[in-house]
């Protein structure tokens, strides 16, 4: 058990010391980048305000520059957003006030694995 503990202490601390940080930020009517990619354990700081609400959105909403909030996402942020990547996907996000007028809107690909993978060799 001690072993286990030590293991999977080091393991959070390697995370910690190998992730990035990233920062996407409004420039006019876009993102800037409006596609970033990723690894798991790195922290994403998207630039919002009141004039540009920050939004999760799913992918379909994204695809078709609509505005409705993911279920289960972020929801809508006013000020600047740190996004912790820690598990392999896509995030999907859009000004709420500019993204049907403008297209403004971004994602995050997060790649990567995520967790510890035991492996039981007999």
């Amino acid at each position: 058990m001690k072993n286990l503990i030590f293991t999977l202490t080091g393991l959070l601390f390697v995370s910690f010391v190998f992730s990035a940080n990233y920062n996407i930020n409004i420039s006019g009517f876009a993102y800037a980048p409006n596609s970033l990619t990723v690894q798991v354990s790195d922290n994403v700081t998207i630039q919002a305000s009141t004039t540009h609400p920050l939004v999760q959105v799913d992918k379909a909403t994204w695809t078709a520059d609509g505005n409705t909030p993911m279920s289960g996402g972020w929801g809508t942020k006013t000020s600047n957003f740190t996004y912790n990547a820690i598990a392999a996907d896509t995030i999907y996000f859009v000004c709420a006030n500019h993204v049907s007028s403008s297209g403004m809107k971004g994602k995050i690909i997060v790649q990567g694995t995520s967790g510890i993978n035991e492996n039981n060799s007999t």
